[in-house]
Parts: structure tokens; C-alpha cells; sequence
């Protein structure tokens, strides 16, 4: 009985993780089906509420309003992973000792210059 509780507590906690995750990562990715006609940007928590995001995409609008606004001379065309990991030390994440672990394969950052008419230099 108390394995059930304790189970079922920790899909609470999951789902919690889950969403709150995927709300906040959302207005920053491309969601859904990418150009080439699979997911992209599946945020994935897995059992033990590590964190992946798979085929993540940015919108690189959101990226060039940042460089555009800080006035750097290019903008992002393409701004993608083939997967991001997170492994968050949920059993000691306020220790000293806890280890997060960040792990990017395959990222791919397509950076252009802007035409010296669009540089922003005060």
C-alpha cells in the first residue's frame, strides 16, 4: 500500500516536472513537425524526471530579437540539436556535492551578418 502511494506521488511530482518544463522552454521552440516532416523539440522527462529535449529547433526570431535589441551585427538562421540532456541530482539538488550534467549532441548554430546599414552601434 505504501509502495502504491509512493508511486503514485512521484507520478504527481513527474507530471509537475513535465509540464512546468514544457511551459517554459515552449515560447523559445519550434513544436511539432519540423521542415523535414518529423517531431521536433520533444521535451522528454524520463522516469527518474531527467530532462531531454529531442530534435530541438529554436525559433530563431526570439534569438534575433535578443541580438537585435543588444545591437549585434548578425542575426541566427538555424539554431538546432539533435538532443539536449539534463541530469538533474534530484536526491541532493541543494547539496554542494549535487552534479547537474548537461550533455548537447549534434548542435548546429547558422549565424549571418547583417549588412553594415543594419548594425545597431551606439
Amino acid at each position: 500500500m505504501l509502495s502504491m502511494a509512493k508511486n503514485a506521488v512521484k507520478a504527481k511530482i513527474h507530471d509537475f516536472i513535465d509540464a512546468q518544463i514544457t511551459a517554459q522552454l515552449k515560447p523559445y521552440l519550434e513544436v511539432g513537425k519540423g521542415p523535414n516532416g518529423e517531431e521536433c523539440s520533444d521535451i522528454v522527462v524520463n522516469e527518474d524526471s531527467d530532462i531531454s529535449i529531442e530534435n530541438m529547433v529554436v525559433k530563431t526570431s526570439v534569438v534575433n530579437d535578443t541580438l537585435m535589441k543588444s545591437g549585434t551585427p548578425f542575426r541566427v538562421s538555424m539554431v538546432c540539436a539533435k538532443r539536449i540532456f539534463f541530469d538533474i541530482p534530484w536526491d541532493n539538488i541543494t547539496s554542494r556535492e549535487a552534479c547537474w550534467k548537461l550533455e548537447v549532441d549534434g548542435l548546429m548554430v547558422v549565424v549571418q551578418p547583417l549588412e553594415r546599414e543594419g548594425w545597431n552601434i551606439d
